[in-house]
Parts: C-alpha cells; sequence; structure tokens
C-alpha cells in the first residue's frame, strides 16, 4: 500500500518494510516489517532519513532486534511488554538534529507530573454509563461524511489527509477501525484504532473532539467501547501515544487501566509545534 499525497506525509512499503516519513512530523518511522533483516532496516532508514533530511528515525523493534540498534546509536524511548506477538516491543529513536532531542528540565517536570496526576485518578466512574442522550458506536461507511466534518473542526494539522472521505474509506479497508458518539444526529467525539493481526495488537490514534463537548469526560467512554472491542477480537495489547501535557487524555488512559511505558520526544506536530508523546498500554487476554 501507498498513499502519496501532495502536503502530507507517505506510506509506504521499503523492501519489506512500512515506513512512515515526511515532512509534516519531519521524521521516518518504521512501524512493520516482513523480514527480520534489521541491519538493512537500518541502513535503509538512514539512507531515507539523510536523503530528505529528516531530524528523527523512530520505529518499533521487538526484544530480538534491539541490540543491533542500540550499536548503531538508536536509544530507547519507551517499552510495550507483548507489543509483538509473545514479544516486548521496544521504541527506539535516533536524533540526526540534536536540537530536536534537546527537553528542557521544566518540560521534564511538567511531563512527570501529568503522569503522576493521571495515575493517582481513581477508577470511581468505571462503571458508569454514558447518558441516555448519546449513541456510542463502532462507525462505518455512512457515517464518514461526518467524521470527516468533525476532523475539520478538530485538527489544524495532520500527517494525512483524514478530513477527505475518500482517505477514510482507504483506512476501513486496511485494518482501521473508527469509534464514535452522537448526541442529536450530530458527531461529537471519535477515536481511530488500526488492528494488527499478525502482532495481536491494537493502536488508540487519535481522539477527535467537537469543541463544544470537551471537558466532558467523552474520550473515558469511547475508551470503554474500544476497549470490549479488542477484547472481543482476543488481542493481545492495546496501546497509545497521548500528548504528554493532556491532562485529559492522560487521565482517561490511567483510569483505564493503562500503564505508562515511556515518552517520545519531540516526536509529533499538533498544531504548530513538535510535542512530546506518552506512550500508554494495556495488556489484555494474558
Amino acid at each position: 500500500m501507498k498513499i502519496n499525497r501532495m502536503n502530507f506525509d507517505i506510506l509506504e512499503e521499503i523492501e519489506g518494510t512500512l515506513i512512515h516519513h515526511g515532512p509534516v512530523n519531519n521524521r521516518v518511522y518504521f512501524m512493520d516489517f516482513k523480514y527480520n533483516d534489521f541491519d538493512k532496516i537500518i541502513t535503509n532508514v538512514n539512507r531515507l532519513a539523510n536523503k530528505k533530511k529528516y531530524d528523527k528515525i523512530i520505529g518499533k523493534v521487538p526484544e530480538s532486534g534491539l541490540q543491533q540498534f542500540l550499536v548503531k546509536g538508536f536509544k530507547v524511548e519507551a517499552k510495550i511488554p507483548n507489543l509483538f506477538k509473545d514479544a516486548t516491543g521496544y521504541f527506539i529513536s535516533e536524533y540526526l538534529n540534536k536540537k530536536r532531542e534537546y527537553c528542557s528540565l521544566n518540560t521534564v517536570k511538567i511531563i512527570e507530573s501529568v503522569k503522576k496526576i493521571a495515575l493517582a485518578a481513581t477508577l470511581d466512574n468505571q462503571n458508569e454509563s454514558l447518558p441516555l442522550a448519546y449513541d456510542l458506536r463502532k462507525l462505518k461507511s455512512k457515517d464518514l461524511e461526518r467524521l470527516s466534518d468533525l476532523n475539520k473542526l478538530s485538527f489544524k494539522t495532520y500527517a494525512f489527509p483524514i478530513c477527505e472521505i475518500e482517505y477514510l474509506k482507504e483506512c476501513l479497508q486496511n485494518n482501521y477501525e473508527f469509534y464514535g458518539a452522537y448526541k442529536d444526529s450530530k458527531l461529537v467525539i471519535s477515536a481511530m484504532v488500526k488492528i494488527d493481526k499478525k502482532e495481536s495488537n491494537a493502536e488508540v490514534i487519535d481522539f477527535a473532539i467537537h469543541p463544544n463537548y470537551r471537558g466532558q469526560n467523552l474520550s473515558f467512554y469511547v475508551m470503554n467501547k474500544i476497549k470490549e472491542a479488542i477484547i472481543e477480537k482476543g488481542l493481545n495489547t492495546l496501546y497509545a501515544m497521548v500528548r504528554s501535557t493532556s491532562y485529559g487524555l492522560n487521565i482517561t488512559f490511567a483510569k483505564q487501566g493503562f500503564i505508562p511505558g515511556g515518552t517520545l520526544i519531540n516526536n509529533t506536530l499538533v498544531e504548530n509545534s513538535l510535542e512530546n508523546m506518552n506512550v500508554w498500554y494495556l495488556n489484555l487476554n494474558k
């Protein structure tokens, strides 16, 4: 699969490795690979990053390949047990521009404070139901026009054309699922989930929330629905990357029993700046 649209990042396969790269996040992100030829992966991602003058390389590797990356100068930024089928996975990174690797002491303190507050959150509302005024469900093709409209309201910048209905259709055909809640026939919150049956995991990628419905804990209920669906599929692990300074979403994942796995430094463009992303994970069916 190769998706290449002007002004957006590219998702392509290079010698069996699925790579997301482009100017939006100014990085190479290798996401999946057919062959455990880690030396070849390292060569290919470095060649691409240098050719395009990207600042950062990041990827997911199993424990069996970790040492080869560390020897080449990569660093571990996060760890998830059972990210790969029956194997621990690591988010490893290399910074080609050292300025991008910098994270101030004050920012580190804020990140740790957000995690601490999130982990202190209770599960008092875990058995509460979403008010009857809301219709919470898995979204289908008929919902994509409303999903597109919600994305336009929620995201000023994004690496892929998630406001295009045709792109959303492609996602549905390529192991992505969408969940959301309606109120008065209006889609007010949604989340995207990427399913990886081969490695028995799923990633919650983004929440889009209508500006008029923020602060109402809706993400908690959507996560409940997603968690139930992933458990029903029999997958081992559910994980997400969350903006490190977002108290609300970090608390949402902590309340659902997720565990912090690490922080990806200056990883993702949100609006007009690169944000640090906290990795949260939940091991299921173990």
